[in-house]
This record gives structure tokens, C-alpha cells and sequence, in this order.
């Protein structure tokens, strides 16, 4: 693992990598993951936040004397990712058994996707990497626990160039239902490798090769 006790005032994010979701689970209110799976290959993601509290403050003297300051209340996260096996996508959107059917004499699959989905509620966690006097780190964080939206969808066709065409989700975000009723979970520990950084990432979204 890396030294957390840089000398520089802060540290730069250069880059992101390695999405990975699991089924939340919470019996008794105690958080626990299963099923868990790479997602994709991460180009970006885009965080917006509600909160609740907001412009709760105590006048005196002609000024602010008092701040209760501002509480999650909810999130949206915007993931922009290479693509989703079809596997994935009935695992995130939690649509029924693929179906099967004859074309031309060849038995197909397929996925009919309509009123029986409802999206699976996961833990959704990434690795990002940063870079402080010099020295590359590794961290992963954990959004709580999030659930896939029905979105559109789009395509261009191909000119003279290969034109790489990533696609883009919305997630919802919510606290989960431990003690600290959290949303968010950054682990505060730097990692020297990022194959560090995944194999713990692994084991807390219970992710298995």
C-alpha cells in the first residue's frame, strides 16, 4: 500500500477504471453484497446531489450566525461506460430468463423487455487513481446503493473511421440501511498498485473471478 502522508496540500485525479456492481442486500439493517460482477470497461462518471438542509441558517448582526449546513437527501449518477453484455443488462435491469425462438433454422435468444423488469438494487464501486509529488495512488469507492433507470438509447453508423460509440446510464442513489446511513463510501486508504486497489474492491462486492 502507499504512504498517505503526502507532503503536497492535495492530491489530482488522473484517471478511473474497473466498475464493478453487486446485489445489496440488508437483513437486520446490516449491509452485505452478493453476486458481484464487472460491470463494464469506465470511460467517466458525473455525480449530482440533493440535499436536504439547504439554507437552513441563523441571522445575527446582519450576517450568519449559525449554519445547520446540508444533508444527503438524494443523487443521480450519470456512468459512461464502453457497453453492457447482455448478461449484465438482465442482471442491472433485472429482466426475466432470455427467450428463444427459430430463424432460419437456428435456435436464437433474445430478451423481452417490457412490464416484468424491475432494476435490481446494487452496490455499484470503481477504482480511481490520482497522482501526488510524483507518485500514482489507487482508491476505490462504494456508492451505497443505487438502482439502473430505464433510459434511451442511440447509435450513429460507421463513415470512413471507426467512430467509438460509449453509452451512457443513470443510476438513482440512496442511503443504505446501516447505522451510518450512508450513500457513499470512500476508502481512505492509498494503494501503491492498482491491482491492489481492485482485489479489495473485489472482496467487499463480494466479486468472484
Amino acid at each position: 500500500m502507499a504512504d498517505n502522508n503526502y507532503t503536497a496540500e492535495g492530491r489530482v485525479v488522473t484517471g478511473l477504471s474497473h466498475p464493478v456492481v453487486a446485489r445489496y442486500n440488508a437483513p437486520g439493517g446490516l449491509n452485505s453484497y452478493t453476486d458481484g460482477r464487472i460491470l463494464a470497461r469506465l470511460r467517466s462518471y458525473d455525480l449530482n446531489v440533493a440535499t436536504a438542509g439547504e439554507g437552513n441558517q441563523f441571522w445575527v448582526n446582519n450576517t450568519v450566525g449559525e449554519n445547520a449546513g446540508d444533508v444527503f437527501s438524494s443523487g443521480t449518477l450519470t456512468l459512461v461506460v464502453d457497453g453492457l453484455l447482455p448478461e449484465t443488462e438482465r442482471f442491472v435491469y433485472g429482466l426475466p430468463a432470455p427467450k428463444t425462438m427459430q430463424l432460419n433454422g437456428k435456435t436464437i435468444t433474445y430478451d423481452a423487455i417490457g412490464t416484468d423488469t424491475a432494476s435490481t438494487v446494487l452496490g455499484l464501486g470503481m477504482i480511481v487513481e490520482y497522482r501526488c509529488n510524483n507518485v500514482t495512488s489507487y482508491a476505490p469507492i462504494v456508492f451505497a446503493k443505487v438502482t439502473f433507470r430505464q433510459g434511451g438509447d442511440s447509435a450513429t453508423t460507421r463513415e470512413k473511421e471507426i467512430d467509438y460509440q460509449a453509452r451512457s446510464f443513470t443510476l438513482d442513489l440512496a442511503r443504505d440501511d446501516s447505522p451510518d446511513h450512508a450513500w457513499r463510501y470512500n476508502i481512505s486508504t492509498y494503494y501503491s498498485t492498482e491491482a491492489e486497489a481492485i482485489a479489495d474492491l473485489h472482496e467487499l462486492l463480494k466479486v468472484v473471478a
